[in-house]
């Protein structure tokens, strides 16, 4: 399936170039060359790039192109060709269908065949040329359009702050600070002087703990020094906690746990930690990402089954760091009173606060909810893999811990 999506990307964009082709006919031979140059160039350049991204990922490159070349690309393939160029290729198969099946009726009955949308008496476009001629403007416009807002705000983020009530929480440990962090995607879009910026923030917290809910990594190992030297700038009272996530172990899974553990960093797989904030046991509960031939409920559930397998059982309130935010159904169930996640980088394209790729992809995907008696963080994460945001803003949260409120 993966591979059918990818050669699909510039077989949808060559149909594209196609209707741009057809588009320019009859105007004025200077202008339709012109044009017809202008939309070959534009489909090539980003077919080149696919054929360079992918290389890279082959090859390990993390850097191909400077970011002002890599995200038109990422947007041209990821945005306007599903969610633009793929309802106008349907679009118009649709009505060269419908165009070839009356042509054929025609011809059986011997009747003159009429195309509607030719009757038009303008003296600069039909209606048929008017249409085309907009399905194919569009797509090259959306994409400069999320372009330059992709780049405007590449290496922006938000400090969003969350009271969280915590069921059980000590009245001892009202208060806890925590600064969120998720989905820094260290790599293609997220380096250098950004990262920089984001340790500075989260440290300017003063939290008790930090804690990363995976994906700290975008896919290369050869981020590693990077990715180690910005987590060993993050400062917390009682340290820096975190869990894996899937675009972590991409290229290995053992170089990534071991790369990051043989740094002295505090990476939880399956496993669990006890600290003491204000001298009160807090365990924290680190989850692996996903398991060997298994659906995905089933690796919820055994990862946290086998997590909590090291519980020393010393403290009464625990969190769980889960990179996937529908582990906490699962953790609702064993008890557990707070879960972190991260993932769905907010929906990433969200029209609303409830209408986007969020809900689509999600049952939960932004913000704090309430499983039961479990409450779920799930961070907009404060990296990109993927450079273009709506309506979801990178972010670094900043969670205080509530011990519930009595009432009467």
């Amino acid at each position: 399936m993966f591979l059918l999506i990818v050669f699909s990307l510039p077989i949808v964009t060559l149909i594209w170039w196609w209707l741009a082709h057809r588009a320019t006919s009859g105007h004025a031979p200077r202008l339709q060359r012109g044009l017809r140059v202008t939309a070959a160039l534009f489909a090539l350049f980003h077919i080149t790039s696919l054929g360079v991204i992918i290389g890279s990922r082959v090859a390990g490159v993390v850097n191909p192109m400077p970011a002002g070349l890599l995200v038109p690309s990422y947007v041209w393939f990821f945005l306007v060709v599903p969610f633009v160029l793929v309802p106008i290729v349907v679009w118009r198969a649709a009505g060269e269908t419908m165009a070839w099946w009356a042509g054929r009726r025609a011809k059986v009955a011997d009747v003159p065949v009429v195309d509607a949308m030719e009757e038009d008496d303008s003296p600069v476009l039909t209606r048929r040329q008017l249409v085309l001629a907009t399905a194919v403007v569009a797509p090259p416009l959306v994409n400069v359009i999320g372009t330059g807002r992709a780049l405007a705000a590449l290496d922006d983020f938000r400090i969003r702050r969350l009271e969280v009530e915590v069921a059980g929480l000590p009245e001892g440990l009202d208060g806890v600070r925590i600064a969120h962090l998720s989905d820094t995607h260290i790599g293609k879009f997220t380096h250098g002087r950004v990262l920089d910026s984001i340790a500075r923030a989260a440290n300017e917290l003063k939290p008790d703990l930090t804690l990363i809910t995976g994906d700290i990594i975008d896919n290369s190992l050869s981020v590693m020094p990077e990715a180690v030297a910005f987590l060993k700038r993050l400062e917390a009272e009682h340290g820096v906690w975190m869990c894996e996530g899937n675009h972590d172990l991409f290229e290995s899974r053992e170089g990534f746990e071991q790369g990051l553990k043989s740094a002295g960093l505090n990476l939880l797989v399956n496993e669990t930690a006890v600290v003491r904030p204000r001298g009160i046991p807090l365990e924290i509960v680190g989850m692996a990402w996903g398991m060997p031939d298994s659906r995905r409920p089933a690796y919820y559930r055994e990862n946290l089954k086998a997590a909590l397998a090291t519980s020393s059982n010393e403290a009464t309130t625990r969190v769980v760091l889960s990179h996937h935010p529908h582990v906490a159904e699962y953790a609702a169930k064993k008890g557990m009173p707070l879960v972190l996640s991260g993932h769905t980088h907010g929906g990433q394209l969200m029209l609303s606060p409830n209408v986007g790729v969020g809900p689509m992809m999600f049952r939960f995907w932004s913000g704090l909810y309430q499983v039961d008696s479990t409450a779920l963080v799930v961070s907009n994460g404060v990296g990109n893999w993927f450079p273009l945001r709506i309506g979801a803003p990178a972010e670094i949260l900043d969670l205080t811990l509530r011990a519930p409120r009595t009432v009467g």
